[in-house]
């Protein structure tokens, strides 16, 4: 100890008055930098699961702003936490704005959103074509239900999709998850940097979509051909006839 204070004397960070050492300045401004370290060091580890499968896509995130976040992490013993904080931001009751983009289907996160959406609501959503084909096999009701509201918009990523992003009326919502696609940690915020960042990420991905519109029926075009032909048929007949 004796050793370290001399060491620190050296450099000015303390100074021994009345058999007593004392921070100098300098000493208080080093000392105020490792506290702020020390606090970093902290919050990278309450935040690693969440870092450790971020995507590209969050790498450019202000500086500062995570630590303003609550995280909800997926651990052994409450594997589906980081779901349900999201239903929990979700329940609040019907939200005013919605926007999002999802790496993933399911029909958890499918319930959710419908029973958010209320008649003010504006919701739109990007998804990409895996999620678009999990959803025309085993989520049909879900998707009819996405083409038929009018406050509803669905867009198709032209790039693959690894990340979550909700925007929850002034609420943002980051989703981390692993390479089979189970959603590992997420964080979430109202802080005005947050908001900003995570509408620019929205608005650049939705950019790089196409508006998704319901397919037309299939049996209406058959129907709608047949009697295209039919009345081709008709008239080439008379036609005939007048000859």
């Amino acid at each position: 100890m004796q050793r370290t204070l001399s060491g620190f004397g050296d450099l000015g960070w303390v100074e021994k008055t009345d058999k007593h050492y004392h921070t100098t300045l300098a000493g208080d401004m080093v000392l105020e930098s490792y506290e702020d370290l020390s606090s970093v060091v902290t919050e990278v580890h309450e935040l690693r699961p969440f870092l450790e499968h971020a995507s590209e896509e969050f790498h450019d995130l202000p500086p500062g702003v995570l630590s303003s976040t609550t995280i909800t992490t997926a651990t052994r013993e409450n594997p589906h936490a980081p779901i349900n904080r999201y239903l929990e931001l979700m329940r609040d009751g019907h939200v005013g704005r919605f926007r999002g983009v999802t790496p993933i289907v399911s029909g958890v996160f499918n319930q959710a959103s419908e029973s958010a959406i209320g008649p003010e609501t504006d919701m739109e959503l990007v998804i990409d074509d895996s999620v678009l084909e999990r959803s025309q096999e085993d989520y049909q009701d879900a998707l009819q239900v996405a083409y038929d509201l009018d406050q509803f918009t669905l867009y198709l990523s032209s790039e693959p999709i690894e990340f979550g992003l909700a925007i929850i009326d002034d609420v943002s919502w980051l989703g981390a998850y692993d390479d089979n696609g189970n959603l590992v940690a997420c964080v979430d915020s109202d802080h005005p940097a947050l908001f900003d960042w995570a509408m620019s990420v929205y608005e650049r991905r939705r950019e790089m979509s196409i508006e998704l519109d319901a397919p037309a029926d299939e049996a209406s075009v058959a129907v709608a051909s047949d009697g295209g032909d039919a009345t081709a048929e008709g008239e080439a007949e008379s036609s005939l006839e007048s000859e």
